[in-house]
């Protein structure tokens, strides 16, 4: 199978990222490889130099059945060494189309000339498990640690991808890693504690975040049809929101404590702008209207409130759609008295 081009495979990069919670902006010249980005998060900010291939079987009979590879070559040349990124990191990375997963291979393995040929192996074991549980360990025979991937995990990869490594020397790591992968909610602090080395105990915890928000937000897009409740539009820009916000003791990653909002909406919501009630009832805040016209900041209100539906769209699963006690409780947090 040929691989990919380098612009493609960059874009698949840069929307891992995006849809990880990353903002990755390339950085001049853009033409030239490996590809250099500026990752963000918050206030976390650092620079990667991207080596990236598409992950292919290849070499013939002779290649073990379930040994795939990164070729590592430029224009058609085999590279003769990696260039580290001074002051930052540096990713080597393979994009399996046939499963929709990367792999993060160490570059503390691949610091000198890389000889004749030279191509880096991944498991089909790895790749294939990372696909349906999220994330999977591959061990090399030279002893490097393969990190096997969704999208939704590259930012949570790249941040933590020096501990990642490491963990997959202890088996015990490895198994709870693919616990808190497969199964977040139920892998508790004490556990993490008790298993993991007090190193790889941060890593961990991130890894669960990661883990819990994607399959929360997996769930709810699903639930809603990829579209936003309040307006219906869908075009890749919705997040699933908590009704009750993560941070009440009583917010739960359940479908039925989330929404489906688009950006605009998502924002709205949070600054307590636009809400919904048990019945569904979409409503504006009157108060914040008034103020926003009173310091000016009204400009787009008629195309922003003709734009919202009457009601919100809720699941087809009775399961799945906003309980009213949690409407309730959320509105109650958020301020708004009346609902």
């Amino acid at each position: 199978m040929a691989g990919l081009q380098k612009r493609v495979l960059n874009g698949l990069f840069e929307e891992a990222l995006h849809d990880s919670g990353w903002r990755a902006l390339m950085l001049p010249p853009t033409d030239v490889f490996p590809a250099r980005f500026q990752l963000t998060q918050g206030t976390e900010s650092f620079t990667v130099s991207l080596y990236i291939w598409t992950i292919s079987h290849g070499g013939g009979a002779a290649r073990a059945a379930k040994e795939y590879r990164i070729q590592i070559t430029d224009g058609g040349k085999s590279l003769t060494q990696f260039v580290p990124e001074q002051d930052g990191k540096t990713l080597i990375i393979g994009w399996w189309p046939e499963a929709q997963v990367f792999a993060g291979f160490d570059y503390a393995h691949h610091t000198g000339p890389l000889g004749k040929s030279p191509s880096i192996q991944v498991g089909e074991d790895a790749l294939r498990k990372a696909a349906t549980d999220g994330m999977a360990v591959h061990t090399r025979g030279n002893g490097e640690i393969v990190i096997a991937f969704r999208p939704e995990f590259m930012g949570t990869y790249v941040a933590q991808m020096e501990d990642l490594h490491k963990i997959g020397i202890s088996e015990q790591e490895v198994a709870l890693l693919g616990r808190i992968v497969s199964e977040p909610a139920s892998v508790t602090d004490k556990e993490i504690g008790a298993q993991a080395d007090p190193s790889h105990q941060r890593t961990m915890v991130n890894v669960r975040r990661a883990a819990r928000a994607y399959r929360f937000s997996a769930r709810v897009l699903v639930a809603y049809g990829h579209r936003c409740a309040f307006c219906g539009v869908q075009l890749r820009l919705l997040d699933a929101a908590h009704i009750l916000p993560v941070a009440h003791p009583g917010s739960v990653d359940k479908t039925e404590n989330g929404v489906a909002v688009c950006a605009l909406h998502h924002r709205a919501y949070d600054n307590g702008l636009i809400t919904f009630d048990h019945k569904s009832k979409i409503h504006v805040n009157e108060e914040a209207v008034a103020e926003l016209k009173a310091q000016g900041l009204d400009g787009g209100l008629k195309q922003f409130t003709d734009g919202l539906r009457k009601q919100i769209v809720v699941p087809a699963k009775p399961a799945d759609q906003p309980k009213a006690a949690i409407i309730r409780q959320a509105n109650k947090h958020r301020g708004w008295k009346k609902l």
